[in-house]
């Protein structure tokens, strides 16, 4: 038996009270590791949200807690996820292989497809297909270009994690939300089409919980992410929560003819509300939205506020208030995330907002929705704004000067390839 798990993004939500609700997940999950017995945990992508971290108490956090594992006999084994790598390689799931405390499967790319070499710990042998740029691994799959290197001479059961968005056994991820409505494999012939030799397929890169059962016989599943790193993801919490389930990650016995997947589900003390609020009076606003905070428990409280019938002359005190508010808020733990609904002319603007110092940004965006909507351009306002943010990036101090640039260029030829492809 082990333990799957995916999408921790430890090191997301930064600046704000829930940035350390992903590591203490984390934790909660190598707790539960040593608790049962296991003897694996297995990660299947994005265990950070950057590759690099310079948070310290992080990182300390992160090295102890696989310590622990590793001196109580626990083997944890990682696939990196498209947040996990660096342009050059050089990222923490790197460097904790490096020091000793994960284990990670090699791959190789070749006129071939995607080469996979084997990775033989104890009772399993593991193979790892990684998040690659642009869905890439997903090409291969489609294309039954994954070649498992050595499979021939293995004679133990084998795990694949395999970090990409599929459908399986009529699981469709966008079914529940519809930002996975970009699933690159569709159908159970990837599935299939896997050697016979493969037992189970730990799924990671979707957010939500596939299938959503407590107990199920498949030979592949998502975890799903434990916290997130998102707004999305916080609102698809609350959704859980409301239909009665929470987070989760998985424990999976290959032993019988069919794996057995079992949910372990567990809030990782994150509360989320949700409330859309038509926005009146002002005074009653705020005083409504301190009484939902004061009514909520967990260490991690979160808010999520859509104030709709905002008028243009009123967005700025608005915003005003809602930092004040945010700021009294998080010394209570609490987090704050209030999306106006901007009302205008040519009709209505949803404006995402963290609501510290984002003004210009709010107006940025809208700036760019109406331009796109008068345009008629079938480029969307969040990849204008990309190139924006990427155009005018500055390189951090202590950031190597050639491998900045190296990968903000990287960054802005893959954004260009995507508008000249909607062009095309």
């Amino acid at each position: 038996m082990f333990v799957h798990t995916a999408d921790l993004h430890i090191g997301s939500f930064s600046g704000k009270p829930l940035s350390d609700a992903s590591i203490k997940a984390f934790e909660e999950v190598t707790s539960h590791v040593l608790e049962s017995g296991s003897r694996y945990l297995v990660v299947s992508g994005d265990f950070f949200e950057r590759p690099r971290f310079e948070n310290y108490s992080v990182v300390s956090r992160v090295a102890r807690a696989l310590r622990d594992l590793r001196d109580r006999g626990v083997k944890v084994v990682c696939v990196p996820g498209s947040h996990d790598t660096s342009v050059r390689g050089n990222d923490m799931v790197h460097l904790l292989r490096e020091a000793g405390l994960i284990h990670l499967p090699t791959h190789e790319e070749s006129r071939e497809g995607l080469v996979l070499n084997p990775l033989e710990l104890g009772d399993y042998v593991f193979y790892g297909i990684p998040g690659l740029r642009n869905g890439l691994e997903a090409k291969f799959l489609s294309e039954g270009r994954v070649i498992f290197r050595g499979l021939e001479s293995v004679a133990k059961p084998v795990i694949l994690l395999a970090h990409t968005a599929v459908k399986f056994y009529g699981y469709d991820p966008s079914d529940y939300s519809y930002r996975y409505g970009r699933v690159f494999l569709s159908g159970d012939g990837w599935l299939r089409e896997l050697p016979d030799r493969v037992k189970y397929v730990a799924l990671g890169h979707i957010h939500y919980p596939v299938p959503l059962l407590d107990e199920v016989k498949v030979r592949a599943a998502y975890p799903g992410a434990v916290v997130g790193r998102d707004r999305s993801d916080l609102y698809e919490t609350y959704t859980l929560k409301r239909n009665g389930r929470m987070r989760r990650f998985l424990e999976v016995d290959v032993g019988g003819e069919a794996p057995v997947v079992r949910s372990v589900w567990r809030d990782f003390g994150v509360d989320v509300v949700y409330e859309r609020l038509a926005l009146g009076d002002m005074k009653e606003l705020v005083n409504y939205v301190r009484s939902l905070a004061k009514d909520m428990r967990g260490v991690f409280k979160v808010l999520l506020i859509d104030v709709t019938n905002v008028k243009p002359d009123k967005l700025g005190q608005l915003i005003y208030e809602a930092n004040r508010l945010d700021q009294e808020l998080r010394e209570d733990g609490s987090t704050l995330m209030l999306k106006p609904e901007l009302v205008s002319g040519s009709g209505t603007l949803q404006i995402d907002t963290s609501l510290r110092g984002e003004v210009l940004e709010l107006i940025e965006r809208s700036i760019v929705e109406e331009a796109t909507k008068k345009l008629g351009s079938t480029l969307t306002p969040d990849k204008l704004l990309k190139l924006i943010e990427l155009l005018s990036r500055r390189k951090p101090e202590g950031v190597n000067e050639d491998e900045f640039y190296e990968s903000l260029y990287k960054e802005i030829m893959e954004l260009l390839e995507g508008m000249f492809g909607e062009w095309g």
